[in-house]
């Protein structure tokens, strides 16, 4: 989906944001693609709803160390994450790429601390793949990891139990950040 050009790619995080993005791409005179799984969360743990627009991410969960962009519904897996980095010392920033394709610039063009991606898709060719790509290109701060599913097959089975397998749970992000973090930077 996103090699193809001029294609908009929409990764909702709730069933309103699905609603609010389904309106939009109606308007829409170019080709347009909204990922979604088989859930969505009906409402939003976050602490305020998110709001689609398109080309602009929309941060959920403040915070001043480093910045989890996550898509779809990984946004909830990060901003669980996020309240445990809070456990380690790390105030973990959460923003909702919704809109995967146009990226927000002005997110990348003003990101300097470590940032991550999160997504419940196949790392090769996903979100985090994209970004990182991009940010090379124009040369913006590449992400310091990508979450998301590696090159293995998932089985059939309870969501939770695939997400363990995938080693995408909050907690195991959590460890995997921590241990980027010391090796990089020297945090926790």
């Amino acid at each position: 989906v996103l090699p193809v050009p001029n294609r908009t790619v929409l990764a909702p995080a709730t069933t309103s944001e699905l609603c609010s993005m389904l309106e939009w791409t109606m308007t829409q005179t170019h080709p347009c693609v909204i990922r979604y799984p088989r859930y969505l969360e009906t409402k939003s743990e976050c602490s305020t709803e998110p709001i689609f627009i398109p080309g602009k991410w929309q941060t959920v969960r403040n915070g001043d160390d480093i910045t989890l962009v996550a898509s779809g519904t990984a946004v909830m897996t990060a901003v669980k994450a996020a309240e445990i980095l809070d456990t380690h010392g790390i105030s973990t920033k959460v923003v909702n790429a919704s809109c995967i394709r146009p990226v927000d610039a002005e997110f990348f063009s003003k990101q300097s601390k470590p940032w991550f991606t999160v997504e419940e898709h196949m790392l090769t060719g996903g979100m985090g793949a994209y970004f990182t790509s991009l940010a090379i290109q124009k040369q913006w701060k590449t992400p310091s990891g990508c979450f998301g599913i590696g090159e293995m097959f998932l089985q059939h089975g309870e969501h939770n139990m695939l997400m363990k397998d995938a080693g995408q749970t909050p907690e195991q992000i959590c460890d995997h950040i921590v241990e980027i973090l010391k090796r990089e930077n020297g945090y926790a």
